[in-house]
């Protein structure tokens, strides 16, 4: 017997259009929210007859946009990159050495190097090779981002002084995301669900949705990060 009521779960695959093409399904994604809305415009036909006036004579729904709404919680770089209404690249870098390049020291400020993820042990010396500092004293390395400060409490001066940096740099892959440069963001969606009720499956298409970021993507907000996202359905060429 069917149920009477309908509580689902489902998983959620996507699939975006970038570059003219549309991309590979990918998910299941964790999502929260996977909400479709539909929408009319009621035109009524108002008399002006005697006994009637005011009364509606007349009345038709005119179908309109459907409101389409989904809420990520699983942050692939695909998701993040949406809610930055933004794309993904490549990052990758070899490993190698810096060798004895140019480094303009600031006094008390950060300055960055050609590398990051910095390795090992550095070397910095003055323009002449002639000193060596000594890190920690004389100045700060963030080697994760490729950072250097000169202490102004150290030796190195005077200020904006031409230095020498040695150091090994690893290898590094991964993902980077270009934020603000997409309009808005096109996607197909599959949603594979199931009706807890009753076990009846139920599977959700949507051919194409346009649609903006809800809220800012907060990196420091203490919170599992979410990424809603609303818009509009639209119906592609070839479908009714």
């Amino acid at each position: 017997m069917a149920a009477r009521a309908n509580v689902y779960e489902g998983s959620v695959y996507m699939s975006r259009y970038l570059n003219g093409t549309w991309g590979d399904y990918q998910g299941p994604i964790e999502s929260t929210r996977f909400s479709i809305k539909s929408n009319s415009t009621q035109l009524e036909q108002i008399s002006r007859g005697r006994g009637t006036f005011g009364q509606v004579s007349e009345s038709v729904s005119i179908q309109q946009p459907a409101d389409f709404s989904v809420t990520f919680t699983e942050g692939t770089a695909e998701v993040m990159a949406m809610g930055l209404m933004g794309t993904v690249g490549a990052l990758s870098q070899a490993s190698g050495t810096l060798t004895a390049v140019t480094v303009v020291g600031v006094l008390d400020a950060w300055v960055p190097l050609t590398k990051a993820g910095l390795t090992g042990t550095a070397t910095v010396t003055n323009a002449a090779a002639s000193t060596t500092y000594v890190e920690g004293t004389d100045y700060l390395i963030n080697r994760d981002l490729g950072l250097f400060k000169a202490l102004g409490s150290g030796t190195i001066g005077p200020a904006a002084a031409t230095l020498k940096l040695t150091s090994t740099y690893a290898a590094l892959t991964g993902k980077e995301i270009l934020g603000g440069t997409s309009s808005d963001v096109r996607v197909r969606f599959m949603l594979d669900g199931r009706n807890l009720a009753d076990g009846a499956l139920c599977q959700v298409l949507v051919h194409e949705a346009v649609l903006a970021a809800e809220e800012a993507v907060d990196f420091l907000s203490g919170e599992f990060i979410n990424v809603p996202l609303t818009g509009r359905m639209k119906t592609p060429s070839g479908f009714a």
